[in-house]
């Protein structure tokens, strides 16, 4: 608490109104600051140490605090590494300006390849066109093949499905009509009855044992004759005799329908095979295009990167110059400034000397003559 009292004290005896010799400074402090920024510690460690600057270095040096001694160290540090990032600045420009030459041939070998690599793009964009065509072409004659091969199984299958559905519809007969009316008569199963009828004259029966088979089969199984049994007979006989027949044509056609189902089968794959293919060559040839066009650009801008190499010399030169220039007032003005103020005291306030007054001695007076008797 003691350098407190004493900078209050200090302060208390100078005048509130700033002097020029202290706005001068406030200006040298606030262009520190600037330069700080240079440095390539975080912005939030800049900024604290801009703050620390400020309360810091205006301050004579036998008036800081120790925690001012210890934050205008750091602040020395990081200009120090500023002038670093400044002196690295100056060095990456003048390697620029000397390897001019050698950038030339950088950028005339690099115009070259990007040209050879366009070529070559454009070359495969090419080829990715006839490929996409052909594979097109491709997928639509699988697409032909496919729809042949279907259709020819529609109309080879007709036969075939029509003894199948058929053979269904008449062996559900059986079970879910005729059995049931075998074992208990109509019984007021007129429908049934029709159903059968039905079924029975569909699968090709004769209309005479169709109709016996009804007049049979309305009656209740200890009602019926042995006509009836005759009937019923004739009526089982038949039906296998119908059943054996549907069979042996379903056998017969059987190869050939397989054979079309193969056929559609092989189809389907080829057809398929042949439509990834297609889509594979759309792909290939868009990545293709998008090459090229990569290519383009990757030319234009390494003929413009050669054109530009005169502008870009000079520019370098001029980088140079700049740097050097920044480097040079970064010592003149920014690390001056900073030492002079670091190491600024207190100007000693003389003592007025105060000039001896001379003693003059004391002059005897003359006696004055007595008066006449």
């Amino acid at each position: 608490m003691a350098p407190s009292k004493r900078s209050s004290v200090a302060s208390a005896g100078r005048p509130s109104k700033k002097t020029k010799g202290d706005v001068v400074a406030m200006e040298m402090v606030a262009e520190i600051a600037d330069a700080l920024e240079i440095s390539n510690v975080p912005a939030s460690v800049t900024a604290m140490l801009q703050g620390m600057l400020q309360h810091a270095l205006p301050v004579m040096k036998e008036e800081r605090h120790e925690f001012q001694h210890l934050a205008l160290e750091m602040v020395a540090t990081t200009l120090r590494n500023a002038e670093q990032a400044l002196v690295e600045k100056v060095a990456t420009a003048e390697a620029a300006v000397n390897g001019g030459e050698g950038e030339r041939t950088r950028r005339g070998d690099a115009s070259v390849a990007a040209e050879l690599s366009l070529q070559a793009a454009s070359e495969a964009l090419k080829q990715k066109q006839g490929l996409k065509v052909e594979k097109l072409e491709a997928f639509k004659a699988a697409v032909d093949l496919l729809k042949t091969a279907q259709g020819q199984q529609k109309t080879g299958d007709q036969d075939a499905l029509g003894l199948e559905a058929a053979k269904a519809h008449l062996a559900k007969a059986l079970t879910e009509l005729l059995a049931p009316l075998k074992a208990a008569g109509a019984g007021g199963k007129l429908r049934q009855l029709q159903a059968l009828a039905k079924a029975l004259q569909a699968a090709a029966l004769e209309d005479s044992l169709v109709t016996a088979t009804e007049l049979a089969l309305a009656k209740k199984p200890e009602e019926r004759g042995s006509f009836d049994a005759v009937i019923l007979g004739q009526l089982d006989q038949q039906l296998a005799a119908k059943l054996a027949a549907l069979e042996s044509q379903l056998l017969a056609a059987a190869p050939a329908k397989e054979a079309r189902a193969a056929a559609v089968q092989a189809a389907q794959e080829a057809h398929d095979a042949a439509k990834a293919a297609s889509e594979a060559a759309a792909q290939e040839l868009t990545e293709a295009k998008d090459a090229e066009v990569a290519a383009k650009a990757a030319m234009a801008a390494a003929k413009d990167a050669v054109k530009n190499l005169t502008a870009d010399l000079l520019q370098a030169a001029q980088n140079l110059d700049d740097a050097r220039q920044s480097l040079k007032s970064f010592h003149s003005n920014v690390m001056a400034s900073f030492t002079d103020l670091r190491e600024r005291r207190a100007p000693v306030e003389a003592v007025p000397v105060v000039e001896a007054v001379p003693v003059l001695e004391a002059v005897p007076l003359e006696s004055e003559p007595a008066p006449a008797a």
